[in-house]
């Protein structure tokens, strides 16, 4: 399960759409999440943030003690602006569409039998299923599923860090820049096929919750604690026993939504600091660590790029 609750470090910020309730949190991590100061030759400077989008309470001190950095900047870069996203109709009900299936056929149609009933059964269990979500694509499906996992654990999507940085940057009268946008990520995930979501789903219902709770909860603690090695290792390749034909599936899922996006984000980061504005770029963590990512991309295209606090000392 190591690869596949990985992959919520860098999953869009769709789960905060569909927030559960606030949680408590034990333990007293201390907290000083990844940040990067970059520079490149003409003096020019960007923050990049690795964000997780689920959390505790905590993540509320590290919003306060992020805010010397945000404030001191010129613009907010996120995936996408959640805010306004949710503001605007036209695009919430064009990607609304390509969330149904329109042509008469249900998700029993799509997926098979046994894991539909097994879909069925995790969210009707938990008093969360309607008939109406038959009508709903894999990708929702597991965007539900997820959410509900991420429920019966000690983290909640409502201290995402994300939508707290966009709140704060609208408090302070500050641009919030699109680094890809929710159409695209909604788009993206409706284009994969169907059989690829047989295989993820699968894998998180073979999960249980207790196993995948402690799994995102150490994910967390590694990100409260800025454990860039531990990040690191849970974007890399693990042996989850899957056939050839299922691991063909998720390498072209891992290689559309991890790699090419972070060749993306990189060229929008470049952007930004040859703009002359000083950004604070904060996308999900697992973009910002490993060989492919974020930072090693910047560094190979002669950057500077240094760890910092998120107090905003060196």
């Amino acid at each position: 399960m190591k690869k596949f609750t990985a992959l919520f470090l860098i999953t869009i910020m769709m789960l905060s759409l569909f927030a559960g309730c606030k949680k408590g949190a034990d333990g007293n991590t201390a907290a000083d999440p990844l940040i990067w100061k970059v520079t490149d030759g003409a003096g020019n400077t960007l923050y990049l943030f690795g964000t997780m989008h689920a959390g505790d309470e905590r993540n509320e001190s590290v919003m306060k003690r992020l805010d010397k950095i945000l404030s001191s900047c010129d613009a907010l870069a996120v995936e996408f602006d959640s805010r306004a996203y949710e503001k605007d109709l036209a695009a919430a009900t064009s990607d609304a569409q390509k969330m149904l299936y329109s042509d008469g056929t249900t998700v029993k149609d799509h997926l098979s039998a046994g894991l539909y009933e097994k879909m069925k059964a995790a969210l009707s269990d938990a008093g969360q299923y309607s008939p109406l979500f038959d009508m709903y694509r894999p990708v929702m499906w597991e965007t539900l599923l997820e959410n509900l996992y991420v429920e019966k654990s000690s983290l909640s999507t409502e201290y995402a860090i994300d939508p707290m940085l966009i709140n704060r940057a609208y408090e302070l009268k500050m641009p919030v820049l699109e680094v890809e946008s929710g159409s695209f990520q909604m788009g993206l995930l409706a284009s994969f096929p169907d059989e690829l979501y047989e295989v993820l789903i699968g894998e998180l219902l073979d999960c249980s919750f207790d196993d995948y709770g402690k799994e995102i909860e150490a994910l967390h603690e590694a990100w409260l604690s800025g454990d860039e090695a531990a990040l690191a290792e849970n974007t890399e390749e693990s042996d989850d026993g899957l056939t050839e034909e299922e691991r063909a599936l998720v390498d072209d899922y891992e290689r559309k939504m991890i790699d090419e996006r972070n060749v993306g984000m990189a060229e929008r980061a470049k952007e930004y600091i040859e703009s002359g504005d000083k950004v604070f770029f904060a996308v999900g963590a697992g973009h910002m660590v490993g060989d492919a990512g974020i930072v090693s991309l910047l560094e190979k295209d002669g950057y500077t790029v240094k760890r910092i606090s998120i107090d905003g000392g060196k």
